[in-house]
């Protein structure tokens, strides 16, 4: 379950000393217990500006560049991602939103 972490996913990173730039797949945890840093299983497809929100203990990534028609899904239990769906023919951008239909 995620609780007391921050998880830094994704992200434009820039090759040194030159203009080129790229989307990541990294991912990095942050234990705010143990103030230390972890890196955990990699998203399955390279993302940058994308929305994110935990669902019962889950992290869901949801578009953005790269990655604009995916939804990944990581569960911090077995430390891996899946896609979990495909939006075929959707280009779900940065200024999408998530909302929620279940009770909580």
């Amino acid at each position: 379950m995620v609780q007391k972490q921050l998880n830094l996913m994704g992200r434009l990173m820039t090759w040194a000393d030159t203009a080129a730039f790229f989307y990541s797949n990294i991912v990095e945890c942050f234990d705010t217990v143990a103030e230390t840093w972890a890196t955990v299983a990699r998203l399955n497809n390279p993302r940058g500006y994308f929305k994110a929100c935990v669902i019962e203990g889950k992290i869901f990534a949801v578009g953005g560049h790269v990655s604009k028609n995916t939804i990944e899904e990581y569960d911090p239990a077995v430390n891996s991602w899946k896609v979990v769906e495909t939006m075929d023919g959707k280009d779900i951008q940065i200024w999408a939103s998530i909302a929620l239909n279940v009770s909580l």
